[in-house]
Parts: structure tokens; C-alpha cells; sequence
């Protein structure tokens, strides 16, 4: 091969492992999503239970001041769990 066509060679491999890098960038994306919401669906059963009913929308924003998640656990475990300042949950969670 000519010196030319080597060039071609590494640009073209380049061009490809470029190719393949954003490939796996968008999968890695895509199963980010799926997992957020299936999380996202998966509190949200476990939530209807509660009374009122909660239902999370935005699952990083709607768990930030730490009242969802405290209601959450208290499904789970069935006790009733001493809420604190709500304002500090919101803090640590920041």
C-alpha cells in the first residue's frame, strides 16, 4: 500500500471507532432512560398505596426535599417513620 492509501485506512478506522464511541454513548443514554423510568413506575405502584395516593412525575426532582422517598419507606416497611425538618432532607440531597 502506498502511503496515501494508509491514510485512507486510519482515517476511515478513525471515522468508524467514532462511529461506534457515539453508538455506545446513545445506548448507554437509552438505558439510563429505561431504568429511570422504570424506577420511576416501580415507586409509583408501591406509592398509589399510600393516603393520599403520591404519584412522581420527574423522579429527580420530586424526591429532592425527601418527602417521597420518607412515604416510600414507610410503605415498604409498613412503620411509621418520624418526620424531621424536611428542609434539612432537602439540603443533603442537593
Amino acid at each position: 500500500m502506498a502511503g496515501h492509501e494508509w491514510e485512507d485506512w486510519f482515517e476511515r478506522e478513525e471515522f468508524i471507532g467514532q462511529i461506534s464511541d457515539i453508538r455506545v454513548q446513545n445506548l448507554q443514554v437509552e438505558r439510563e432512560l429505561v431504568q429511570k423510568r422504570t424506577f420511576t413506575r416501580w415507586m409509583n405502584l408501591h406509592l398509589e398505596k399510600c393516603d393520599p395516593a403520591i404519584e412522581v412525575h420527574d423522579l429527580f426532582q420530586d424526591i429532592q426535599d425527601g418527602r417521597i422517598l420518607m412515604a416510600l419507606l414507610e410503605e415498604l416497611s409498613g412503620c411509621k417513620l418520624y418526620h424531621g425538618h424536611q428542609l434539612l432532607y432537602c439540603s443533603m440531597n442537593s
